[in-house]
């Protein structure tokens, strides 16, 4: 008897789809609720690396006060007497900037009041903005009472209902007010840095006191655009919708904190930075030089990038990068319209979700390495879909599909590997005590011929059996019987697998065999009757060797019949059979019963496959159960 209770092909295939599929789903929430989101942020500061530096926008103006600077042979250690910005502030005025950002905190009064009144004269000059410090947090907020310090929040507040989507300010630190009143704006320079500190974007908008104000690179843009507050619509979580500008109305994307990813052009050296001493020294020696020219109409934002500062912070294209930089990037990008564009958390979830799905439904079609080449395919298509989209501006997922395809590509592959592995030691323990060594090779190789549910084949089906054993073993010792019937059928049986046939089962001296099943053969009535008459053959030689044994001859009737039968795994759950059944194995077994000793009889339908490699001879027509006429039966005589 065969058991297929372990060979379950259909349902393990299922299995193997729902494994993918359990992986993917997993994979396509993490990247919608953010988790391990570390990783899907350094597959785009690993994009920003191909995609290289950039010509900063002719719009910025960097002046810094770097190492150079900020030593004891040129300006002297920070903080520095007030009197040296305004000085700054003074040359820089003759050059007709349009604007300018001093990303230093003016929040206290100077040592030297005398300093802080020769600053607030230069500020007349020039639209300059103060930053103002902000502390992000939850609770309660702390009023500004100053009435220069109110008009100026009340002069950059933009219009807007609050809501959850908004850092919330508890505490905003202005300007003095000597210097409040003389600015042309203000705003928040703060950037929150990603989960790994990284500055990747930048929230353009906080709540505090229920009213909205802007990071001062926005305050800025929105004036250097000539856009009125009222053209300002906020559409917390999506955009920022500029009806009109001097540059025509546009939409600036943000993501559900309302901050704005950045789009750096590379490092800070992108920007062609002078340095604030470069800028003293080159005025003096020569007042119009090209370099100071070049200010004209441009925005300048004037900070710190001195190491060990504590305005350094990491982006994508450098580890320590000053603030400066952020400040005027995030400008650059509103004034440039070089917004990047992140997919929508839904959006997120759906190409996640199909690039695991189409690794995990093509997947296993092929073999593992094929597999594997197929999976990386799709992941490398993905990835140069991804690259192309990121140079147009769109940031689409990488990390969270290239993991749910993997991942599911190698769960399905470790359970193929374990569940074939278990289906061919299966098979090769259990068939080949029942067909051939090649048919079982066969099975191994592809065992999707193990049809499971039963279906309607046109098979050949072979019965044989020893005229009066039952007598004869009554006379024998039992030992004498089991030695003759084992020799017997292991003879039959080498015979049977000789020519492709499978052995059903062995029914005490009767066997039952079939051809065309597991494996089809196209000429499987042909296989049975050559296999029957060599039997025949086989069991006279084995009755020689009998009889000078001394021990008794014994005779073979064989019956064959070709037709339609239901073919499959039949029993209970516990334990199934693979046989076949149908009025077509009946007909073969009644043609072995009315088989005299040593004859083969074969039906008209087993005739007609044959009728060229056979001699027969017509019997007078058999009467069977079931059937309203009786059947042709033919004798075979000789194999051609």
């Amino acid at each position: 008897m065969i058991n297929f209770k372990n060979i379950k092909l259909e349902k393990n295939t299922l299995r193997a789809l729902l494994i993918g599929m359990v992986i993917t789903l997993l994979f396509s929430f993490f990247s919608f609720f953010g988790a391990f989101k570390i990783f899907e942020y350094k597959t785009q500061d690993f994009r920003f690396y191909l995609r290289g530096e950039r010509e900063a926008s002719g719009k910025v103006k960097i002046l810094e006060m770097g190492d150079e600077s900020v030593s004891d042979k040129a300006m002297g250690r920070w903080p520095w007497r007030r009197r040296y910005h305004a000085i700054l502030l003074n040359i820089i005025s003759k050059y007709n900037p349009s604007m300018v950002m001093y990303d230093v905190l003016f929040t206290e009064k100077d040592n030297y009041p005398e300093d802080d009144q020769i600053l607030a004269g230069q500020l007349q000059k020039l639209k300059t903005y103060f930053p103002m410090f902000c502390i992000i947090d939850k609770g309660a907020t702390e009023e500004i009472n100053d009435p220069f310090q109110k008009m100026l929040l009340n002069k950059i507040a933009i219009p807007g209902k609050a809501d959850k989507s908004f850092y919330n300010a508890i505490e905003l630190v202005l300007p003095i007010t000597r210097f409040s009143g003389a600015l042309a704006g203000s705003g928040y320079a703060n950037a929150i840095p990603d989960r790994d500190g990284t500055t990747r974007r930048v929230a353009l908008l906080v709540s505090h006191g229920g009213k909205i104000y802007p990071h001062i690179a926005f305050i800025m843009a929105m004036n250097y655009l000539d856009v009125d507050k009222s053209d300002i619509e906020i559409r917390p979580g999506k955009f920022i919708n500029i009806k009109k500008s001097k540059y025509g109305a546009f939409k600036i994307p943000v993501d559900s904190r309302n901050q704005m990813l950045l789009n750096y052009p590379g490092g800070i050296e992108r920007y062609n930075p002078m340095s604030f001493l470069e800028v003293i020294d080159t005025f003096r020696s020569d007042p119009e030089a090209q370099k100071l020219k070049d200010m004209e109409g441009k925005a300048l934002f004037v900070g710190l990038t001195a190491t060990g500062t504590v305005d350094l912070r990491p982006t994508p294209f450098s580890p320590l990068f000053p603030m400066v930089g952020v400040v005027a990037a995030t400008f650059a990008n509103i004034v440039d319209k070089s917004f990047m564009r992140a997919s929508s958390s839904w959006a997120d979830f759906l190409m996640v979700f199909f690039i695991g799905m189409l690794i995990t439904a093509l997947s296993p079609r092929f073999s593992p390495l094929k597999g594997a080449v197929f999976s990386a395919l799709v992941m490398a298509a993905w990835c140069l879909f991804s690259y192309a989209l990121f140079v147009r501006l769109v940031i689409v997922p990488v990390f969270y599909p290239l993991s749910a395809g993997l991942f599911s590509y190698l769960a399905i592959t470790i359970f193929r590997f374990a569940t074939e592995e278990k289906e061919k030691k299966f098979i090769k323990s259990t068939f080949q005590r029942y067909v051939s060594s090649q048919v079982v090779e066969e099975l191994i190789k592809n065992p999707e011929m193990l049809n499971m549910k039963g279906k309607k084949e046109r098979l050949t089906v072979f019965f044989s059996d020893i005229r009066g054993f039952t007598s004869m073993s009554e006379k024998l010792e039992p030992e004498e019987v089991v030695k003759i019937l084992n020799e017997y059928l292991t003879e039959m049986t080498k015979i049977i697998f000789k020519h492709q046939g499978t052995l059903d089962k062995f029914i005490g001296d009767a066997i039952m065999a079939i051809w065309g099943a597991p494996k089809y053969f196209d000429n499987h009535a042909e296989l049975a009757v050559r296999a029957a008459a060599e039997m025949q053959e086989k069991v006279k030689e084995l009755c020689a060797n009998w009889e000078r044994e001394g021990r008794r001859k014994i005779g073979i009737g064989m019956g064959i019949n070709t037709g339609f039968v239901v073919v499959g795994n039949m029993g209970s759950e516990s334990y199934s059979d693979y046989t076949v059944i149908g009025d077509n194995v009946n007909l073969a077994a009644r043609l072995e019963e009315n088989a005299p000793a040593g004859k083969i009889l074969i039906s008209e339908a087993t005739y007609t496959e044959v009728k060229d490699i056979v001699e027969v001879q017509l019997l007078e027509p058999m009467s069977v159960k079931g059937k309203e006429k009786p059947v042709k039966v033919y004798e075979v005589l000789k194999i051609c």
